[in-house]
């Protein structure tokens, strides 16, 4: 998340009573409901590789401000928008094309109402570079993934991710525990982390997404 948008987010709440304050120094559960390419999510999701993405992001109350950034672009709405051209505010689509330059970028999306907590959701995309599954034990659930695979989860939890053989090399942008040739455990940690994992099968990118307060709705 970037700081400017946390900085306007706890200005935003600080202006409306019965909304929950944002701490700056905290890192929040990602919860928004987003449906892409007709396939819904509720915070974090990975999607099959398309060409192009229909993004609908829905929310229980009125958008005043929405962001959506990745690693190449910024794109903010705010309310004047809003007021001329939706009618339902509380939905809005957006059609995502990525460039060349987005190949291997996740996207991000945050929204601010007046009256209700904020909310945020992360997109990983399936990628034509990553293409070795896994299978993943994340918050509980255990499943199999393809290429790409994102956890979210509470900080300081244990999560483990678990390939075929033979042997897995793995790098990263945080500590990971090798348990086996081809099995790692590692901790959730605050905002994100991304490891990349090879063998002679294939490549595989997994992120982690890891937070320590949530977002507390109806209050």
């Amino acid at each position: 998340m970037i700081k400017g948008l946390l900085l306007f987010t706890a200005f935003a709440s600080s202006c409306v009573r019965n909304v929950q304050q944002i701490n700056l120094e905290k890192s929040y559960r990602k919860d928004l409901s987003l449906v892409i390419n007709s396939k819904p999510f509720v915070g974090v999701g990975e999607v099959a590789r398309a060409e192009k993405y229909s993004i609908t992001i829905k929310h229980q109350f009125r958008i005043d401000f929405l962001n959506i950034e990745t690693c190449h672009r910024s794109i903010s709405i705010q309310d004047a928008f809003f007021k001329k051209v939706l009618k339902n505010r509380k939905k809005f689509v957006y059609n995502y094309i990525p460039s060349n330059l987005e190949e291997n970028c996740f996207l991000e999306v945050s929204i601010i109402t007046k009256k209700e907590p904020h909310a945020f959701g992360v997109i990983v995309f399936q990628s034509k570079d990553y293409n070795l599954k896994s299978f993943l034990s994340c918050n509980g659930e255990y499943k199999q993934t393809d290429g790409t695979s994102i956890c979210q989860s509470k900080i300081g939890l244990d999560q483990s991710i678990v390939f075929k053989g033979p042997r897995v090399s793995v790098k990263g942008s945080c500590d990971i525990k090798r348990v086996n040739d081809f099995s790692f455990k590692y901790t959730m940690k605050k905002d994100y982390c991304i490891w990349v994992f090879k063998n002679d099968r294939g490549v595989h990118r997994h992120y982690s997404f890891g937070y320590d307060q949530i977002i507390l709705r109806g209050i």
